[in-house]
């Protein structure tokens, strides 16, 4: 088992993007991540905070300051407008989340450690 929540860090030049992401780890994920968002600009004050960076822009990563060396940096593309808070930006988020608390959990599962 994991000794404490993965933390993300999601990071977007969209803020509803960014924002819409942590919320819903923190809320699908409670037992098992720690969501926050940043706009590039402010990314850097909380990269050594996190574990994974996630971001929308395949560009991004051109412009962050020079990440630890322990995050790991994924990109997740959007069929949804990054910039529009809609249902489908939602739905879109809400699944990839899901499929990153399933991932834990099954790994959790075949952990031979000890809950302690």
């Amino acid at each position: 088992m994991y000794k404490r929540k993965a933390r993300i860090l999601f990071v977007d030049r969209h803020a509803p993007a960014a924002a819409l992401a942590a919320r819903l780890a923190n809320e699908l994920g409670a037992d098992w991540l720690e969501g926050r968002h940043a706009t590039p600009a402010s990314a850097a004050g909380h990269m050594p905070w996190a574990d994974l960076l996630v971001h929308f822009d395949p560009d991004l990563p051109a412009r962050l300051a020079t990440p630890p060396k322990t995050l790991r940096l994924k990109h997740w593309p959007l069929a949804a407008d990054p910039a529009q808070p809609d249902t489908a930006l939602a739905a879109e988020l809400r699944e990839r989340i899901r499929g990153m608390v399933g991932g834990m959990r099954m790994l959790a599962r075949l952990s031979p450690e000890d809950d302690d």
